[in-house]
C-alpha cells in the first residue's frame, strides 16, 4: 500500500487544488468535493497535434445519465425525455459505455480543440461500424437512424462529432483510427457492477474490480470513479498508454495529478438501475 502525502484544497475561485491530509491507495475523496473534482485546466490550441503523455479512456454509465430523461411519471424532476433512455440497449444496464479516448499530460492538463483538423464526417460511423458505435458509444439523446445501413446526421452524431473535435483532434490519428481505436480498446465492465445492480457497494470494492481486470495496474491508480452527488456512479476513468504511433499501448497506473483531479466519490458507491426498470415507472407518461 503506497501512501502519498499531499498537501493540497481545492479552491473553486481560483481553479487550482489544495487537498489537505493523508492520501492512500484507496483514494477515497470527500462528499464535499463532489463534482468539483474534475478536469478544469486546457491547453491552447496548436498548430499541429501536439506531443502526449497517455491518455483517459472516459467511460459513462447510462443509468445515471439517464436520471430524470426516461418520462417516468413518479419522477417530479423529469426534464427532456430521451428516446435512450426509455428503451435502452441491455448491455447499458450492467456495462459503462464509451465517453471518450482523451490525450493527456502527465501534470494534469490536456490539450484540445487541436488545429488543423478536419471537421468530423459522419462517414467515419459506417466506416467503423455504426452497430458497434450505437452500442458501446450511444447518444442516448436521440433515436438512432431508421436505416442502420444509411450514414447517420445530425443531432445524432453531435455526441461523435464532439469527441473528434475537442479530443480526437488532438490524438494524431485519423479519423477511422480514432473511433476504431476507441472501440477495440473497450473495457469490460466489472461483474460486481452487474451484481449490485440498483444497489451500494463499497468504492476500494470497485476500484480494486478494475485494477484486477487491468492486470498488473496497481490498486489505488488503476481506475477514477466519478460519481454524481458524490455516491451515484457516473464514469470510470482509465489510463491507457501512448505509443510512439500514438496508439494506445495498454493499461497504466494513471498519474497522480490525473486521480486528484479526476476521483468524486464517497466511499459508498451506489450504481444506479434505469428508471424504466423500477417498477412504479410510467415508462411512456409524465405527468406535470
Amino acid at each position: 500500500c503506497v501512501t502519498l502525502n499531499i498537501n493540497m484544497i481545492y479552491s473553486r475561485i481560483s481553479g487550482t487544488f489544495f487537498l489537505s491530509g493523508l492520501y492512500t491507495s484507496s483514494l477515497t475523496l470527500s462528499a464535499a468535493a463532489g463534482r468539483q473534482l474534475r478536469f478544469i485546466q486546457d491547453t491552447t490550441s496548436t498548430s499541429s497535434p501536439p506531443d502526449f503523455d497517455y491518455y483517459i479512456y472516459s467511460m459513462s454509465f447510462q443509468p445515471e445519465f439517464c436520471r430524470h430523461h426516461s418520462g417516468c411519471s413518479f419522477d417530479k424532476e423529469s426534464s427532456e425525455v430521451y428516446p435512450g433512455c426509455m428503451d435502452p440497449d441491455p448491455i447499458w444496464r450492467y456495462s459503462l459505455t464509451i465517453h471518450g479516448l482523451w490525450p493527456q499530460y502527465t501534470d494534469g492538463t490536456w490539450p484540445s480543440y487541436c488545429d488543423p483538423y478536419p471537421p468530423f464526417d459522419p462517414s467515419t460511423a459506417t466506416t467503423v461500424g455504426l452497430s458497434n458505435l450505437e452500442r458501446l458509444w450511444p447518444n442516448v439523446k436521440y433515436d438512432a437512424p431508421l436505416d442502420p445501413s444509411a450514414v447517420p446526421s445530425p443531432p445524432y452524431t453531435d455526441f461523435w462529432d464532439h469527441e473528434w473535435t475537442k479530443h480526437g483532434s488532438c490524438s494524431g490519428l485519423s479519423q477511422v483510427q480514432y473511433f476504431e481505436t476507441a472501440l477495440n480498446a473497450f473495457v469490460e465492465t466489472p461483474n460486481v457492477v452487474r451484481e449490485n445492480y440498483g444497489r451500494s457497494m463499497p468504492l476500494e470494492e470497485l476500484m480494486d474490480a478494475y485494477a484486477l481486470d487491468g492486470g498488473n495496474v496497481a490498486p489505488g491508480v488503476g481506475a477514477m470513479v466519478v460519481c454524481e452527488g458524490g455516491n451515484l456512479l457516473s464514469e470510470v476513468r482509465l489510463c491507457l498508454g501512448k505509443g510512439e504511433d500514438g496508439l494506445p499501448t495498454g493499461r497504466i497506473g494513471c498519474p497522480q495529478e490525473t486521480i486528484i483531479r479526476g476521483q468524486s466519490c464517497d466511499n459508498t458507491v451506489t450504481i444506479p438501475n434505469f428508471d424504466v426498470d423500477k417498477t412504479d415507472c410510467a415508462k411512456m407518461k409524465m405527468t406535470a
